[in-house]
């Protein structure tokens, strides 16, 4: 159990989980201590704060890709024998779970818990439905997504109040409410958390939320805070002497809040939020600025690119088009010059006929003149 790790983290969670750890400690004091971590998440929060000699076994819907969580089938009984483990706890599990299935689940955990069951869950009251509901709305605005977590409280209602400790009593239990996680501390700290995991993407961002939650815990702790509160933690007891212990741990070392105190928080919150504006949070809205102005510039020079492209291919056309005009000349060219061979040819054969003609004629001419000519030697020289 590391102390200064767990003040590191976030508010809602140390609250839940210290709150838990002081229970247990106090009611089971000595020796080891087998607990059941039904719900555990992946974060292994349980055995983060408590001692080691607190034997947790974790289960859960889903493993997390982790082979130590138990996998539970909703709605199906829980795979362990009767009294299985000395203390049986579900943090902040009942409103995850669609209320026809609450009850049963609570009888399970009942049923497995030799000793003791613990549960947390939100309060069914107009504050904490409102708290939530701002929460939920600067989920979306930051991350640009719904909350899970969230959805499922509105998907399900948030439990009945008296759900637990009437179920738990009527198992054989002993039981006992405390309010846990004052909303005038509960919202801006779980916001401002918030806002701060949604530019931790860097080691800076992430120092300061760290930082952060460290004061915040550190400054509430141990106050006895008045006005509503987020959750509700049922602790159930089947020996009322280990009731009576956890509670009384519970309040030891309670002290009232004081103007102080609100002083010291109010302090701690605006200097966060004053880093926030000019820390990581500025940065992240300059490089998302920054990134826009680079995304802008790009399609620019796409939009050049394409443009050219336009041009180019347009040009090409052009050219295409001209190169078939000039093709379409050169073939009429080629007709043209076929044709004008052709009749040159026709105009040859024309012409040698002609001179076939007339050689012809002065042949039958010179032969007449020939026979002429011959014709009068043969008088003459008769006579």
């Amino acid at each position: 159990m590391d102390v200064v790790q767990n003040r590191s983290r976030q508010y809602d969670v140390y609250q839940r989980y210290r709150l838990l750890a002081v229970l247990l400690e106090g009611a089971f004091p000595e020796g080891d201590v087998r607990v059941l971590d039904v719900g555990c998440g992946p974060g292994d929060l349980c055995r983060a704060f408590l001692p080691d000699r607190f034997l947790v076994t974790l289960c859960d819907t889903l493993t997390h890709g982790r082979e130590d969580i138990v996998t539970l089938v909703p709605g199906a009984p829980l795979p362990f024998a009767d009294g299985a483990h000395d203390c049986v706890v579900a943090m902040d599990v009942l409103e995850h779970v669609p209320a026809p299935g609450r009850l049963p689940l609570l009888g399970e955990l009942a049923r497995v818990a030799s000793s003791g069951v613990i549960v947390s869950y939100p309060r069914a009251i107009e504050s904490v439905i409102a708290a939530e509901q701002v929460l939920a709305d600067a989920h979306c605005a930051w991350f640009n997504l719904k909350s899970e977590f969230l959805g499922e409280h509105q998907e399900h209602g948030l439990p009945e109040q008296d759900l637990a400790p009437r179920v738990l009593g009527e198992a054989g239990f002993y039981t006992e409410s405390l309010m846990n996680g004052p909303l005038v501390d509960w919202l801006p700290f779980t916001v401002l958390d918030l806002a701060l995991l949604s530019c931790a993407e860097t080691e800076e961002a992430s120092e300061a939320k760290d930082e952060f939650n460290q004061v915040v815990n550190v400054l509430t702790e141990g106050l006895q805070s008045p006005g509503e509160h987020y959750r509700t933690v049922t602790i159930a007891m089947r020996d009322k002497a280990l009731l009576h212990q956890a509670n009384a741990a519970s309040i030891d070392g309670l002290r009232p809040r004081t103007l102080a105190d609100d002083w010291a928080v109010s302090l701690c919150v605006s200097r966060s939020i004053a880093r926030l504006a000019k820390g990581p949070a500025y940065r992240g809205v300059h490089q998302l600025l920054n990134a826009k102005e680079n995304h802008i510039r790009k399609l620019e020079r796409l939009l050049q690119e394409v443009q050219l492209r336009s041009e180019v291919a347009a040009l090409e056309a052009k050219g295409q088009s001209e190169l078939a005009a000039a093709k379409g000349l050169e073939a009429k060219g080629q007709s043209e010059l076929a044709a004008a061979k052709e009749a040159h040819i026709v105009k040859l054969e024309q012409l040698f006929h002609e001179q076939v003609r007339e050689v012809a004629m002065r042949d039958a001419r010179i032969q007449e003149l020939q026979d002429r000519l011959n014709t009068g030697r043969r008088g003459k020289v008769r006579d």
